[in-house]
């Protein structure tokens, strides 16, 4: 109850950003000339849009719910949309079943060209890199504090990759790569 007043600026600001994610979706090359930034809001990712929408999606209005859920499922983030499930089962016990149900349904529909490929291409990167750490011997010590950025793509192009990989997706291989088993 002491959180009340701060409840209402950010649940506003949420609806600000749909607001503007809506005029991204309609008009997209107003104001925003890359494609990567459409759907993202004044957050300019998507997935930093929807994830910022599904923590306050159940600190919502009723009657903002409906807002809110358009924009999650723009977003196309599935977490987010499951997330802002979860918290709307949480705060409406007895709404649980139309909460559930509405956003699982918005998850099935962003799911519905979600690219799978996608991981497949990650858990690859991830075991070509940790191949690299044994075969070039950086396995104790990394190849050090902020240098995936910069060793990785150099290895990329050495395999004849054409797309890159700007970062780990994923904390743990990031941490083994950069610090190495005896953490650097």
């Amino acid at each position: 109850r002491d959180a009340e007043p701060l409840r209402g600026p950010e649940v506003a600001g949420a609806g600000l950003e749909v607001l503007v994610q809506l005029y991204q979706v309609w008009e997209p090359y107003i104001l925003w000339e890359c494609e990567a930034c459409l759907r993202g809001g004044f957050l300019a990712n998507p997935r930093y849009l929807g994830m910022y929408l599904g923590i306050l999606t159940p600190l919502a209005p009723v009657w903002m719910l409906p807002v809110m859920a358009m924009g999650l499922i723009l977003t196309q983030s599935t977490v987010a949309i499951g997330a802002a499930a979860i918290g709307l089962a949480v705060r409406y016990r007895t709404w649980r079943w139309l909460a559930v149900g509405v956003l699982l349904a918005g998850t099935i529909w962003a799911l519905r060209e979600y690219p799978l490929h996608s991981l497949d291409a990650r858990t690859e990167m991830w075991a070509w890199v940790l191949k690299a750490l044994w075969d070039e011997g950086y396995l104790w010590f990394g190849v050090g504090t902020g240098q995936w950025i910069v060793v990785v793509p150099a290895m990329e192009v050495r395999m004849g990759r054409t797309s890159f990989f700007g970062w780990a997706h994923n904390e743990y291989v990031l941490v083994l790569f950069e610090l190495g088993l005896g953490g650097r």
